[in-house]
């Protein structure tokens, strides 16, 4: 009985020993080898630089007088139900943005993030929604 298990434990050692042995110095080199790859694929990953063709019949943004008339429809939907903004930031990169950004033509879908008083929340966001650049800017949707 003892002598398999010191027939068991010379297996693990030695088996331990050989791949230590071959990963020794190349786990550091193939580590760096393939770190170096997922750089590598990252920068194949970039997108081009648009050209002027390809920009010219895509929505650039909006006007300052866009997002301050948004800004107040926002603002007053804010203090209809008592919240007190510390901060209101138009932000595109939030995530009610990317909910709507699918169903909505991006003209016509602005979000702001919004810092409440008083709240240990973090920030709220507002979408607001309009038919066309002639229409007024209503409220889709609020939230954390």
């Amino acid at each position: 009985m003892s002598r398999k298990i010191f027939l068991c434990i010379f297996l693990c050692m030695f088996t331990l020993i050989i791949s230590g042995c071959s990963n020794g110095d190349n786990s550091s080199s193939s580590g760096e080898i393939e770190s170096q790859q997922n750089i590598n694929s990252k920068e194949i990953d970039l997108p081009e630089s648009p050209t002027d063709e390809s920009t010219s019949n895509t929505f650039v943004g909006f006007t300052d007088e866009e997002i301050e008339s948004a800004k107040k429809v926002a603002e007053t939907y804010y203090r209809d139900r008592l919240f007190k903004i510390i901060e209101m930031k138009f932000d595109l990169t939030n995530s009610i943005y990317k909910n709507y950004s699918s169903e909505y033509e991006e003209s016509n879908l602005i979000t702001f993030t919004v810092k409440i008083a008083n709240s240990d929340n973090p920030p709220r966001q507002i979408a607001l929604i309009r038919k066309d650049s002639d229409s007024s800017w209503e409220v889709l949707s609020e939230g954390y």
